[in-house]
């Protein structure tokens, strides 16, 4: 009978010692490959933590999630006009400068540019910035790129079958409203029906349609052309040299992502934690380096970043091309009438 005794109590000191040397689980949701994974493994080491990564393909996907798991994750991920519908939604904190002092490395610039989404910039710290353009395959497309390409090469017969669109609503429907000289934040009833009379070319022209990674159909051949984020197409480039990338005449979207803290956040000390580390100079040039997007950390952009990505124009456009980029702002109610042009679309049926 003792000997049992002293069995589950044994038993039982153990359990509870494994219980209080659980480290502590930071959960993160973020976009496809948005991260290099070493990072993520050093700060697990340095902080004796364990980083748990979902992801998702579109803000819309973001935003629903968050809202049906308040309480889910730590850090998320928000593009542009999703970082104020968190905020207006209350679903995320306003955050303590004081606890991320690597804030003083961002670039004044692009602060500048998030506070048409986030005023004083409050909520939000930018994570990498971007704008959209056109992925190719040089094995399928014989294209030029010092020419002036436009987006109307969606609408190209000899590409039919073989195109991608994002799965990105407002990127979609703002980059055929650039295409046609308009605001992409335009919702007048005019300006709309003409842009989906553009987007239902592109559609009929045997388009599928997919979230930002699209690497595997335009590398293996099954795709000619793909409307591409800067940062996905190059990051594409650096693992197949035939495909190639260009950024269309009539200019783009400009967009920012941010990382936030959700109001019910379960460990918000070490979310601030892996924020600071991820705003730290060295530890963003190497970020940056990996998923290939132009980073908003001034001091690493000055100091860290390789003159082969500040020097690639398609990851760092010149202030020429980016007057002619537009950020897509927040739109409140309108944004019903995008939704209703997407369901024309049916892109569900067409999806990867």
């Amino acid at each position: 009978m003792r000997r049992s005794v002293l069995i589950v109590g044994v038993v039982l000191v153990a359990l509870f010692s494994s219980g209080c040397t659980q480290k502590a689980k930071l959960r993160v949701y973020n976009w496809v490959d948005y991260i290099d994974p070493s990072l993520v493994t050093e700060f697990e080491t340095a902080n004796n933590c364990k980083v748990s990564i979902d992801t998702y393909g579109t803000n819309e996907e973001m935003l629903e999630h968050l809202m049906e798991y308040p309480g889910k994750y730590d850090i998320a991920c928000p593009s542009g006009d999703h970082l104020q519908i968190l905020q207006n939604m209350n679903l995320i904190e306003k955050l303590d400068k004081e606890l991320i002092p690597n804030y003083s490395n961002l670039d004044l610039e692009i602060l500048q540019k998030n506070s048409s989404y986030d005023t004083n910039n409050e909520y939000g710290i930018p994570y990498f910035w971007g704008v959209s353009g056109i992925a190719y395959n040089r094995n399928l497309v014989d294209l030029n790129p010092e020419s002036e390409v436009s987006w109307d090469i969606l609408s190209d017969a000899r590409y039919k079958g073989k195109i991608i669109l994002l799965e990105d609503r407002r990127d979609l429907v703002g980059t055929a409203l650039i295409l046609l000289g308009c605001d992409p934040n335009d919702t007048s009833e005019e300006n709309l029906t003409r842009a989906y009379e553009v987007l239902k070319r592109w559609d009929e022209n045997g388009a599928i349609y997919h979230s930002p990674n699209q690497k595997k159909e335009i590398s293996d051949n099954e795709s000619c052309l793909a409307m591409a984020y800067n940062g996905d197409a190059n990051s594409t480039i650096k693992d197949f040299p035939f495909i190639d990338y260009v950024l269309c005449k009539e200019g783009s979207t400009f967009w920012i992502d941010s990382l936030v803290i959700p109001k019910k956040a379960k460990n918000k000390e070490l979310a601030y934690k892996f924020i600071n580390y991820l705003c730290s100079p060295e530890i963003a040039a190497r970020n940056a380096d990996y998923v290939r997007y132009p980073s908003p950390n001034k001091t690493a952009y000055d100091t860290l970043i390789s003159p082969e990505m500040k020097n690639n124009k398609t990851i760092y456009p010149d202030s020429t091309y980016l007057k002619k980029c537009i950020p897509l702002n927040y739109i409140g109610d309108q944004t019903t009438k995008i939704d209703s042009l997407w369901e024309l679309l049916e892109p569900g049926s067409k999806k990867l």
